[in-house]
């Protein structure tokens, strides 16, 4: 459940999260789902982390983290990488994701906060300073959980 205005509603919605390695096959497999669900006429949104829809902050974070000179951006630490991720996390769940779960849709998810986890461990980030970037994320999630989460 989740507060808003002070009550406390059920999520209807259902949230699936495909999560793994980069190279796995976790994007194709979760557009194989997506396309399955289209046959069958069920509506669903697929999302990926940081983000790719344009005019998104997810967007923007995924082009620093992958072209960060077309930024004037010469050296990206490891803790500000995550936490430029962390920050597209965020404003995804509020202004997409939980909109749509609390408007019963079905999220299909490209990556979760675990993969911030990982990545920031094997950067080198120090856990005292990882695990409270982390932790903004999972008070944005509040109640919010997976009903099923496939790893690849």
């Amino acid at each position: 459940m989740a507060a808003l205005s002070g009550r406390r509603v059920e999520h209807m919605g259902k949230l699936i999260v495909f999560e793994g390695p980069d190279g796995v096959g976790k994007t194709s497999t979760l557009a194989l789902v997506s396309k399955a669900l289209a046959t069958r006429d069920l509506a669903h949104a697929v999302i990926s982390f940081p983000g790719r829809e344009a005019g998104t902050l997810g967007r923007v974070v995924y082009d620093i983290h992958h072209q960060p000179t077309t930024f004037g951006i010469k050296r990206l630490s490891a803790a500000a990488k995550q936490a430029l991720h962390i920050s597209a996390h965020l404003d995804a769940i509020e202004t997409n994701i939980r909109p749509k779960l609390d408007a019963g849709g079905l999220v299909l998810l490209d990556r979760y906060w675990w993969s911030t986890w990982v990545y920031g461990i094997v950067d080198g980030i120090p856990e005292d300073l990882l695990r409270p970037l982390i932790e903004a994320e999972k008070v944005q999630w509040g109640d919010i959980r997976p009903r099923l989460a496939l790893l690849i």
